[in-house]
């Protein structure tokens, strides 16, 4: 009779807090709301099917961060995220097909051992399970709490090895590595971003964020000269470039740019905006010079990025179609008055 209502009591609980979540915009909230036509779970389908195609072109791995450069240039929907929401995918694409082979295997392994309880092998599990659609393992914490799971084995043995000298000297490089690569993360992260930059100038998100917060274009150009000598994949600093061009008149600057900016990039309406803009002063100015060849090669540029955005209707897949974010296919009044006196 104690056990019935106790749970009467622990089932009228659960029956009142979760009705609590339904009326709260809570994670339980959005669990119910997934469907398979959803756009949060379509997105995630979206990201895994347009990095595949990048495990063949870069089977030894994009180096940390590298996904996130390169995504805007081979997506076939609009969107942005930093990590592809697949830990195992995310690991074939930072480190290669090797090493993560190599560690998944490591898990398989580990699951088929017998000293291993039930109970370790459902938390693991459930971080795997949850891992195929998120980032879990980003975060240093799961990560290193996930190799703790693993480094539990039920054995009566344990060695320990004495590491030799040469060992010794790695693990000091290495220790040595860390607390300097550290330190200038650090200083980033507190946002000392000059200062992080100074000691490691080979941070490029450190760099593109010193960019978006230059106030002159001179400086912000030096940056993007900077990115661009060791990262070519991010469409920012072909935008200061061109930007840079316009300012000194130089229109085959400003087209060679943005044309990479844009391709860099394809869905980023505000590049085909700013591009089209710059495009059409060059017309006035060069048909007030008398130059009509320059200025038909800034109409026949017009004429091109507005096609192009209209292509961007064909470059969606299937899942592109389905999320919410689509691409905009018109260009601001403006610039499509200038198009629409072009004919077109």
């Amino acid at each position: 009779k104690v056990r019935t209502i106790s749970l009467a009591v622990m089932g009228g609980v659960c029956l009142v807090a979760l009705l609590l979540a339904l009326r709260q915009d809570s994670v339980l909230n959005r669990f119910l709301a997934i469907s398979l036509t959803e756009s949060t779970f379509v997105g995630r389908l979206l990201y895994w099917v347009d990095a595949l195609p990048l495990l063949l072109k870069y089977p030894f791995g994009m180096g940390y961060m590298g996904y996130y450069y390169v995504q805007q240039s081979i997506q076939t929907g609009v969107y942005s995220v930093a990590y592809v929401h697949n830990d195992f995918l995310q690991l074939v694409l930072d480190i290669g097909l090797i090493p993560a082979a190599l560690f998944i295997g490591a898990l398989v392994k580990w699951f088929c051992k017998k000293r291993i309880t039930a109970a370790d092998k459902i938390i693991v599990g459930a971080i795997c399970l949850h891992s195929v659609f998120d980032f879990n393992l980003q975060f240093t914490g799961m990560f290193m709490l996930l190799v703790l799971l693993l480094a539990q084995d039920k054995t009566d043995k344990i060695m320990i090895v004495k590491p030799q000298l040469p060992l010794k000297f790695s693990f000091g490089v290495a220790a040595l590595a860390g607390l300097y690569l550290g330190a200038a993360l650090m200083l980033a992260h507190l946002g000392n971003r000059e200062l992080a930059d100074t000691l490691y100038p080979y941070n490029t998100q450190n760099k593109l964020f010193l960019l978006s917060q230059a106030e002159k274009l001179e400086e912000a150009n030096a940056l993007a000269e900077d990115i661009l000598k060791q990262n070519t994949h991010f469409y920012a600093p072909y935008s200061i470039r061109a930007k840079d061009c316009y300012s000194k008149g130089d229109f085959g600057g400003v087209i060679k740019n943005s044309q990479a900016a844009i391709q860099k990039n394809p869905f980023n309406h505000q590049e085909y905006e700013a591009y089209g803009k710059m495009l059409v002063a060059g017309m006035d100015l060069y048909k007030k010079a008398g130059d009509t060849k320059s200025m038909e090669v800034c109409q026949k540029e017009l004429l091109a990025i507005y096609e192009q955005m209209q292509a961007n209707q064909e470059r969606l897949s299937t899942l592109g179609k389905m999320i919410d974010d689509q691409p905009v296919l018109e260009l601001s009044p403006e610039l499509m008055d200038a198009i629409s006196k072009l004919g077109a």
